[in-house]
C-alpha cells in the first residue's frame, strides 16, 4: 500500500486535519507467477520487433495506455507543449 503511506506520511509532515481517503481499503495480492509469465511473454514479443515496436511496446507497458491511444500520440506535437 505505497500510495496509502504516502498519503498517511503526508497527512502527518504537513500536519493535515484529513482522514486517508484510502483508509479500509484492503491491498490485493498479485499472483507472482502469472506478473512473471507475461513478462517473459512481452520479452518473447520484443524480440521479434523493430526498435520503433519495442519503443511502443516499452510505452504501452509502462504506461498502461491503451494500444490505440498510443498509436494516436505523436511525440512531436507532445513536446511543443512541455
Amino acid at each position: 500500500m505505497r500510495l496509502k503511506s504516502s498519503i498517511n506520511y503526508a497527512i502527518n509532515e504537513l500536519d493535515i486535519q484529513i482522514l486517508n481517503p484510502l483508509t479500509g481499503i484492503k491491498q490485493f495480492s498479485v499472483d507472482i507467477k502469472l506478473n512473471t509469465y507475461f513478462r517473459s511473454r512481452i520479452l518473447d514479443l520484443k524480440a521479434q520487433c523493430d526498435d520503433d515496436e519495442k519503443l511502443l511496446i516499452d510505452f504501452i507497458y509502462e504506461t498502461a495506455c491503451r494500444v490505440g491511444e498510443a498509436l494516436k500520440f505523436k511525440a512531436e506535437n507532445k513536446m511543443e507543449t512541455l
